[in-house]
């Protein structure tokens, strides 16, 4: 199963996808962390931190709608 949990900034997510993770004993991905593979990893593609959180979801979003 797969939960997609979305929301603004600093309002849980993170919270809740650690507290579910544990109740369900699954893992959880935040999309920061792939962000950052990005920034580390393929820099050429120009996802970083520094964008806005708009611009970092519609350079990601091909890539992740493959994936889910």
């Amino acid at each position: 199963m797969l939960y997609i949990i979305g929301g603004t900034s600093r309002s849980g997510k993170t919270i809740l996808a650690e507290r579910l993770s544990v109740e369900m004993k699954t893992p959880y991905l935040s999309l920061d962390w792939i962000m950052i593979g990005f920034r580390n990893g393929i820099p050429e593609y120009g996802i970083h931190d520094k964008l806005f959180p708009d611009e970092i979801a519609e350079r990601l979003w091909s890539f992740l709608k493959a994936i889910l």
